[in-house]
Protein backbone atom coordinates (compact mmCIF):
# COMPACT_ATOMS: atom_id res chain seq x y z
CA UNK A 1 0.00 0.00 0.00
CA UNK A 2 2.61 2.25 0.70
CA UNK A 3 3.86 2.21 -2.94
CA UNK A 4 0.53 3.32 -4.22
CA UNK A 5 1.33 6.29 -2.30
CA UNK A 6 4.74 7.08 -3.34
CA UNK A 7 3.45 6.52 -6.75
CA UNK A 8 0.29 8.22 -6.89
CA UNK A 9 2.20 11.78 -5.86
CA UNK A 10 1.37 11.98 -2.77
CA UNK A 11 3.94 12.65 -0.95
CA UNK A 12 4.41 16.24 -3.12
CA UNK A 13 1.72 17.38 -1.36
CA UNK A 14 3.39 19.44 1.66
CA UNK A 15 6.51 20.15 -0.32
CA UNK A 16 7.09 23.75 -0.82
CA UNK A 17 6.18 24.88 -4.35
CA UNK A 18 9.55 26.01 -5.29
CA UNK A 19 11.43 22.75 -4.46
CA UNK A 20 9.34 21.02 -7.16
CA UNK A 21 6.46 20.04 -4.92
CA UNK A 22 2.82 20.92 -4.95
CA UNK A 23 2.46 23.52 -1.93
CA UNK A 24 -0.33 22.97 -0.94
CA UNK A 25 -2.78 23.62 2.62
CA UNK A 26 -2.99 21.98 5.74
CA UNK A 27 -6.67 21.81 4.91
CA UNK A 28 -5.72 19.83 2.15
CA UNK A 29 -3.83 17.25 3.15
CA UNK A 30 -5.66 16.96 5.93
CA UNK A 31 -8.81 15.87 3.68
CA UNK A 32 -6.37 13.78 1.44
CA UNK A 33 -5.06 11.27 4.26
CA UNK A 34 -8.69 11.13 6.00
CA UNK A 35 -9.37 9.82 2.31
CA UNK A 36 -6.70 7.41 2.04
CA UNK A 37 -7.51 6.33 5.75
CA UNK A 38 -10.89 5.47 4.44
CA UNK A 39 -9.13 2.94 2.29
CA UNK A 40 -6.32 1.90 4.22
CA UNK A 41 -5.22 3.05 8.10
CA UNK A 42 -1.58 1.93 8.01
CA UNK A 43 -0.91 3.59 4.92
CA UNK A 44 -2.52 6.97 6.23
CA UNK A 45 -0.42 6.29 9.20
CA UNK A 46 3.20 6.12 7.33
CA UNK A 47 1.74 9.25 5.33
CA UNK A 48 1.55 11.00 7.99
CA UNK A 49 4.49 9.97 9.88
CA UNK A 50 6.41 11.19 6.45
CA UNK A 51 4.84 14.48 6.62
CA UNK A 52 5.44 15.48 10.03
CA UNK A 53 8.66 14.35 9.43
CA UNK A 54 9.41 17.05 6.47
CA UNK A 55 7.69 19.87 8.64
CA UNK A 56 10.15 19.19 11.85
CA UNK A 57 12.88 19.66 8.73
CA UNK A 58 11.01 22.53 7.26
CA UNK A 59 11.08 24.33 10.69
CA UNK A 60 13.58 23.10 12.44
CA UNK A 61 15.92 21.49 10.38
CA UNK A 62 19.37 22.95 9.43
CA UNK A 63 20.22 24.48 5.80
CA UNK A 64 22.04 21.16 5.13
CA UNK A 65 19.39 18.68 5.91
CA UNK A 66 16.98 20.26 4.24
CA UNK A 67 19.03 20.36 0.69
CA UNK A 68 19.53 16.90 1.46
CA UNK A 69 15.65 15.66 1.79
Amino acid sequence: MAAAVVQSGLLAISIPAALGGADISNIVVTEAISRLAIWDKRTAELLVQHLTALELLRNSGTDEQRRAV
